[in-house]
């Protein structure tokens, strides 16, 4: 894996924690991203 990417990640899981997301486990940054593109991942679980 390149380095920019492990930098990356790691940049926005520091945002994400930032803006409450510590609290809770690595796949909220999903809520995350979805709050900042302005969109919803769908539910593919039934």
């Amino acid at each position: 894996m390149p380095a920019w990417v492990g930098v990356a990640v790691r940049q926005l899981y520091m945002h994400a924690a930032a803006e409450g997301g510590s609290k809770n486990d690595m796949t909220s940054i999903v809520q995350h991203i979805e709050r900042w593109a302005g969109t919803t991942v769908p539910k593919t679980r039934q």
